[in-house]
């Protein structure tokens, strides 16, 4: 691909017996949008962890940046993989971690509990602070403070 496409990024690393042990590979496409709209990136780990050796754990992760021109993200979107919970802070200095909203509101309904008579009124008071775009730091603290007390809940992580 890269003889065909210069603008493709690969690098890659083998184990002593010549199977693949660390690869990162990016098309054109995502490195030009990344240099344009590289503000944010979200890493999924279902193909780069465990299931391929990728990323995070087992590639120098420093490569990834390589492969975006050395340009840093503003900010990192995950879910809680441990391996990349490590590597965020190695790689990027300055970006700012989040979690996935995703996931988060994947784990609501285990966390809370779905049964609860107030599930849908939780559920409705969350997500009217969580995305409201406009919301202050300070006032989404407070109002999901009120929520807790409300809705009895002590720790939801």
């Amino acid at each position: 691909m890269a003889i065909n496409r210069p603008v493709f990024f690969f690098d890659y690393e083998v184990h002593s017996d010549g199977s693949l042990s660390k690869a990162i590979l990016v098309d054109g496409i995502a490195r030009r949008n990344y240099s344009v709209f590289g503000d944010g990136v979200s890493f999924d780990p279902t193909y780069s962890t465990n299931k391929y050796g990728i990323w995070p754990s087992h590639f120098s992760p420093g490569r990834f940046l390589v492969a975006m021109g050395g340009k840093e993200s503003k900010y990192i979107i995950t879910d809680q993989d441990p391996g990349i919970l490590k590597v965020v802070p190695l790689v990027f200095k300055i970006a700012c971690h989040r979690y996935c909203m995703w996931h988060i509101m994947n784990k609501v309904p285990s966390k809370y509990g779905v049964t609860r008579k107030d599930y849908s009124e939780f559920l409705k008071k969350m997500n009217a602070i969580i995305w409201d775009e406009n919301i202050e730091a300070a006032e989404f603290d407070a109002k999901w403070e009120e929520i807790g007390r409300e809705h009895t809940v002590n720790n939801i992580d």
